[in-house]
């Protein structure tokens, strides 16, 4: 990620990054339509795998937990 400078372009791609990450939680999984019922957002479905993930990772010396978890924040 390019460093942040007061009125440049790095800010302005920042801007556009958060403003679609937070989108992620008004926008909802697409596979509950056919599976049934369910309300999760890909927020949601993201964060819980991201903790989930981590958790695992911890109980493997070989793994790096907080690479795993950033890996699944951006799956």
């Amino acid at each position: 990620m390019p460093s942040l400078r007061c009125g440049g372009e790095p800010v302005k791609e920042l801007a556009r990054f958060m403003f679609e990450a937070g989108m992620l939680k008004k926008m909802r999984r697409t596979g509950y339509p056919f599976l049934g019922s369910g309300g999760e957002s890909v927020a949601d479905h993201c964060f819980r795998a991201a903790l989930l993930g981590y958790q695992l990772a911890l109980t493997q010396e070989e793994l790096d937990a907080p690479r795993v978890a950033l890996m699944l924040l951006h799956h």
